[in-house]
């Protein structure tokens, strides 16, 4: 099959790839903040996590969007019989894709081959959870739960809370995602970690989290006892950085969802 994405390609002086026509992953144009554009260059970067999604086939690319897509209408992931019979591919076609983007880490499977994970959800509970109309869903990290809303250009509501204290953080977004409307408690902040090892799901995700405020922050890090590689960004800058990885992946074209 032919490939739909070639690595590459310069966006905004920074590295993107052509996820489809005139798609470009990340998308950095919506990455204003010097400290979100250091951090999403970091965490792109890390065991060379960017390159997962070049060279990716047609059929994979359209199993993966629908994979996505069937998340936020179940409210759960579906069954390879259930994508198959959406996206109208035979099931043989289905499960390569499948094998295929698991290999890549865009999503995780169990030892049975269901797909527990398929970033930005999670089937498990992560501590993340973001309503988004008729369901509500885990989100595998803060980062994937704030890009959630401009993935399906649809605003969101999440519930998580501070890594440190434990103390709820509610956050909800405007403008199909592109924007925070309210936090509570106000200016929470995001640890964005780049230590990535085998599958995001189980490394860098779970440091990635919030934070009531960046004395939270600190001491959380203090108490861990180790140099912690990553980017400690206030909300908006996360959000950026959110946008920029998610919104390119259910885009038809250039014009971003969540823009």
């Amino acid at each position: 099959m032919t490939p739909s994405v070639t690595p590459g390609v310069t966006q905004g002086g920074q590295t993107a790839i052509v996820l489809r026509p005139d798609v470009r992953l990340p998308d950095w144009r919506v990455v204003s903040a010097p400290r979100a554009r250091a951090a999403l260059a970091a965490n792109l970067a890390a065991k060379g996590k960017a390159a997962r999604f070049a060279g990716l086939a047609a059929a994979s690319d359209a199993v993966w969007r629908r994979l996505l897509g069937l998340h936020v209408e179940l409210g759960c992931a579906p069954s390879a019989d259930q994508i198959a019979e959406s996206v109208g591919l035979p099931c043989a076609s289905v499960a390569a894709a499948l094998a295929d983007l698991a290999s890549r880490d865009i999503i995780v499977r169990d030892s049975a081959g269901r797909v527990v994970a398929a970033y930005p959800f999670s089937q498990p509970a992560t501590g993340h959870l973001v309503s988004l109309g008729g369901h509500t869903l885990n989100a595998m990290c803060a980062i994937d739960a704030l890009g959630i809303g401009a993935m399906i250009g649809r605003d969101v509501a999440i519930a998580s809370s501070c890594r440190r204290c434990g103390a709820a953080i509610g956050i909800a977004t405007e403008g199909r995602g592109s924007a925070i409307a309210r936090a509570s408690p106000a200016g929470p902040v995001v640890w964005a970690s780049t230590a990535y090892e085998s599958h995001a799901a189980l490394s860098l995700c779970r440091a990635t989290a919030f934070f009531c405020d960046e004395d939270h922050f600190a001491a959380w890090r203090t108490a861990e006892g180790v140099a912690l590689p990553g980017h400690l960004l206030a909300l908006d800058e996360a959000l950026q950085f959110a946008r920029a990885v998610f919104g390119p992946f259910l885009a038809e074209d250039g014009r971003q969802r969540g823009r």
